[in-house]
């Protein structure tokens, strides 16, 4: 089967972005584009890795954060242990998953007690993974695909959304990493238009038998709700502010501009706001894939994304 091609940006600027999947990825200001995959390769390395992580065994330690503008951030720190078929996680003061082939759910209620009940017995693990591998392919190799996906040639993914349907299962966007030891995911972000969801383990290791123990442990009882101004998304630096001007143009106007004196910073601050896809075929214009629009808007994404 022939790699898919991305429309022209998507090869020049997939390129780009898929080298700072994850933070941290580059530690240096060298864009090396011979190390990015995209395409069937991209396609099939991710739902390999997505397959192998759900097969796997371990043990890890993490947070997860969920980011909403104008309303707050809610955290909690995150337990797992897998081993097939048995499968616990631990978070927001609640333990789920299988044991023993049954489904269990432990919760804290209003009073403080810890309590489990068993769900009944469990669908069988290895038809579940099957299912869950053959939809994620579905995802990314449908033409067109509702994401396009760009790699770093290793254990890091990038998934951009390019066909609109109601509630995408990995947001607008999303980045994942997995762990190249044991297969875990060790990073997962999903974006989407209310906020932003993000998993980072902080430590990986085998498993035993102790990790599947049904009790209360207050370090997974925290639930943390607080006001917040941040912006959604992994932005590491404040997006410019767009005048007044500039929202007022159009997004064909706003492409047009950029194509005419290459964009300012708040011009790509503006199309990033709007959500403006990086697949874009409008940022290449007559000047092509080397133009200025194009390589200062990459940049610009890459600075928001790393």
């Amino acid at each position: 089967m022939e790699p898919r091609r991305l429309p022209l940006l998507g090869a020049a600027a997939g390129a780009l972005v898929g080298i700072l999947v994850v933070g941290g990825l580059v530690a240096t200001d060298v864009l090396d584009p011979d190390h990015v995959v995209t395409g069937h390769e991209a396609e099939s390395a991710l739902v390999d890795s997505w397959q192998r992580s759900r097969e796997a065994s371990y043990t890890l330690e993490g947070r997860f954060e969920r980011q909403k503008p104008g309303i707050g951030t809610l955290e909690s720190a995150v337990f797992e242990a897998q081993r097939p078929p048995d499968r616990l996680r631990r978070q927001f003061g609640g333990v789920e998953g299988v044991l023993d082939g049954q489904s269990v759910a432990c919760a804290t209620d209003e009073d403080g007690n810890f309590r489990c009940a068993p769900n009944g017995e469990a669908a069988d693990y290895a038809a579940d993974v099957e299912d869950e591998v053959a939809r994620l392919a579905s995802y990314v190799s449908t033409e067109p695909p509702m994401y396009e996906v760009a790699s770093d040639g290793g254990e890091c993914f990038l998934l951009q959304q390019r066909v609109a349907v109601p509630e995408p299962p990995y947001g607008r966007r999303a980045r994942m990493c997995f762990d190249d030891d044991t297969g875990a995911l060790r990073f997962l972000q999903v974006e989407t238009a209310e906020g932003t969801d993000t998993f980072t383990a902080t430590s990986i290791r085998g498993v035993s038998d102790g990790d599947f123990r049904l009790e209360s442990d207050p370090s997974y009882q925290s639930r943390t709700v607080r006001e917040t101004t941040t912006t959604t998304g992994p932005a590491t630096t404040d997006p410019a502010d767009p005048d007044d001007e500039l929202r007022s143009l159009t997004d064909d106007e706003l492409f047009e501009r950029c194509q005419a004196d290459g964009g300012r910073r708040e011009l790509h601050a503006e199309m990033y706001r709007r959500g403006t896809s990086i697949n874009d075929e409008r940022w290449v214009g007559a000047l092509g894939p080397d133009g200025p629009c194009l390589l200062r808007g990459v940049f610009y994404y890459l600075e928001q994304l790393g």
